[in-house]
């Protein structure tokens, strides 16, 4: 495969394109060398970083050729690559951001932005990370997004979540900062910590590493306690009831070094997780596997599909069929 092919490929995957097939060869060739791994990070950085610059600044009338312009000379400013697939590609990336923020307006070739918020998002198969504007740092897991509003960072720094991201928070005493999903939220002034609240998982999850936050689970009203680090918070989302126990904050955030691990979590969580960070579709034909936890990890970029699929039907006692990128269990 030549260069061009590649790029193509690269960006196939991070549009969430690629077949199942393409997603193995693409991941093979990422672990020949690092070089490989370091073009494939330098091609994704600049994909969603021009994502979410070009998204910020189409809070007023915009003009859309200047949001093509400016992912173009993004692109350009990369001096690892030739980036005629990307710069091909730049014309989706704007009906992307037609489609999240607004309404394209047919003869005026202008923006009108009908709900104002800045959307960001890591599609499954991969991680993305960003930085807010009040400095704020984060890692978005697999098959997540953010979003805020344009106001964010002046009067107020709250953020919506649907998915997972590691949050290092930059200090401001006078604007706390607002992580909020459908389930729980979580105010600081500055600090580290996990926040994971998939819509499909069974339970959502905080991990604290530095500093003190405030906890409330939404669904069950009062529930609101202070946490500090090294706590962990597991909501079951059913039960609407909260534990909240110490751990080794490090274990929660092993996915932002390609490592998943679970401590006794739901098998449906983990099939879950699993699902998205592999970027395949995992059809359940059993309801064996609904009272069954899980405690293990495994490496996204070392092992395949097929080794995790083969590990998990030895310790489960399960049965499962792959094909392309559908993953039969029963």
């Amino acid at each position: 495969m030549n260069k061009e092919d590649i790029d193509d490929l690269i960006i196939r995957f991070l549009s969430d394109q690629a077949t199942a097939e393409e997603v193995d060869w693409l991941n093979g060739w990422r672990k020949e060398n690092t070089d490989n791994e370091t073009y494939f990070r330098n091609i994704e950085e600049i994909w969603f970083s021009s994502l979410a610059k070009d998204a910020q600044k189409l809070f007023t009338r915009t003009d859309v050729n200047e949001a093509y312009q400016q992912f173009c000379r993004n692109t350009k400013s990369n001096r690892y690559f030739s980036l005629r697939s990307l710069i091909k590609y730049a014309a989706a990336v704007v009906v992307v951001l037609l489609m999240m923020f607004g309404t394209y307006k047919v003869g005026e070739n202008r923006l009108l932005i009908e709900e104002q918020f800045v959307r960001i998002e890591a599609p499954s198969g991969a991680k993305t990370n960003v930085t807010l504007p009040d400095g704020t740092k984060v890692c978005l897991n697999a098959g997540s997004y953010i979003s805020y509003s344009p106001r964010f960072g002046i009067k107020e720094r709250e953020v919506s979540i649907c998915g997972e991201a590691y949050f290092d928070v930059a200090h401001n005493e006078n604007v706390p900062f607002l992580v909020k999903s459908e389930t729980m939220q979580v105010k600081v002034l500055g600090t580290k910590f996990d926040f994971r609240d998939y819509p499909s998982d069974e339970n959502a999850m905080v991990t604290l590493s530095e500093g003190k936050v405030n906890f409330t689970n939404l669904l069950a009203e009062g529930d609101s306690f202070i946490m500090l680090p090294s706590d962990q918070v597991i909501l079951n989302k059913e039960e609407k009831s909260v534990l909240k126990k110490r751990v080794v904050s490090q274990e929660a955030i092993q996915w932002k070094e390609n490592c998943l691990h679970f401590d006794e979590e739901p098998m449906r969580d983990v099939l879950n997780a699993i699902e998205r960070s592999y970027n395949v579709d995992i059809v359940l034909q059993t309801n064996s596997l609904d009272t069954l936890k899980f405690y293990g990890s495994f490496k996204t970029d070392e092992q395949t599909i097929d080794d995790v699929m083969e590990v998990l039907s030895t310790t489960q006692k399960m049965k499962y069929n792959i094909e392309g990128r559908k993953v039969t269990i029963n």
